[in-house]
């Protein structure tokens, strides 16, 4: 955060604020606000972002442009904005189509995840088709821009319950990139989390720690021990032992080590620490230890309502 804000301050002060490398600094340090749930600061970067964008030209300006209505669309969703990050999407889009196949295919993507988010199911199915038949024909059947189709795909078929073709979208998606990342790749272990989803919908607890634990393996050699998704794999390994029969000592340990790792890059005032206490809350329900469950959802809730409102979806 601190590297973004001197480099925005220098472009800034060098070749003025309406520059497009300051707003392509904005962009990201809007990225990063995002991620900390800092939702206001984020979005008062990424709109001064798009007004300079507005009034600019040029192939690498249109990249960055592209970059920054893309964060605006996330923003959006994640505050429960669906109509307004269609509408950044859209933008998108209609930009991208004089741009390329690659860009135009991103932007449907991110469209897709938002339909999913609204429950729009078959809108999103008849996307992530037309995008993948698009990539396809554009970049080959092989090409690693088809794995976030696919995994994205796969988890559209997860959650409707089509088990048949999330596997087979899953292992494409792990066969591309173990052929062109490695089996030991960040790549790799974003497609076998879908898998493990996958063994857990299925009731095969046993193979879905594995999973788990291979994807917790790969993140700690590739990212070290203090990535913020070593945290959200921890956070998986811990659930699915216990589903498995493990000890739920064992997993409230591995849950424990998960929050201080989102407390390190994130905070503790942030919807990713407020997901990790659901967690621990629902551990300790299980454990019919409702007093901690209750503490821990309490600080989940607080965080929820300062950062995204008394409405939100989570409390």
């Amino acid at each position: 955060v601190k590297y973004l804000e001197e480099a925005a301050k220098n472009i800034s002060t060098y070749y003025g604020t309406e520059n497009t490398d300051y707003a392509r600094d904005l962009e990201k340090l809007a990225a990063v606000m995002l991620k900390k749930g800092d939702f206001a600061k984020a979005e008062e970067l990424i709109k001064k972002a798009v007004d300079i964008f507005k009034n600019s030209s040029g192939s690498k300006s249109s990249l960055d442009k592209s970059a920054t209505y893309l964060t605006l669309a996330k923003l959006y969703s994640t505050l429960g904005l669906y109509e307004e990050a269609e509408e950044a999407l859209a933008k998108l889009s209609r930009k991208n189509k004089k741009q390329n196949a690659t860009a135009t295919a991103k932007s449907s993507d991110e469209l897709a995840e938002l339909y999913i988010k609204q429950g729009r199911y078959n809108e999103a199915e008849d996307l992530l088709q037309t995008t993948l038949q698009l990539k396809e024909s554009k970049l080959g059947k092989d090409s690693r821009d088809l794995t976030p189709t696919l995994n994205t795909m796969g988890n559209l078929y997860l959650i409707i319950g089509n088990y048949s073709d999330a596997e087979k979208n899953i292992r494409r998606s792990m066969a591309i990139n173990a052929k062109i990342f490695s089996e030991n790749s960040v790549k790799y272990a974003e497609s076998l989390r879908l898998l493990e989803a996958l063994y857990k919908e299925l009731g095969d607890f046993k193979k879905a720690e594995e999973t788990a634990k291979q994807v917790l393996d790969i993140s700690m050699a590739q990212l070290g021990k203090n990535h913020i998704d070593v945290a959200f794999a921890l956070t998986q390994y811990a659930q699915v032992k216990l589903y498995n029969g493990g000890s739920p000592a064992e997993s409230e340990k591995l849950l424990n080590q998960a929050l201080s790792i989102v407390k390190f890059n994130l905070g503790d005032k942030t919807p990713a620490y407020a997901d990790q206490m659901k967690y621990l809350a629902l551990l300790y329900i299980e454990n019919k230890q409702y007093e901690r469950a209750d503490s821990a959802l309490n600080v989940a809730n607080s965080i929820w309502f300062e950062k995204l409102g008394k409405t939100n979806v989570n409390s």
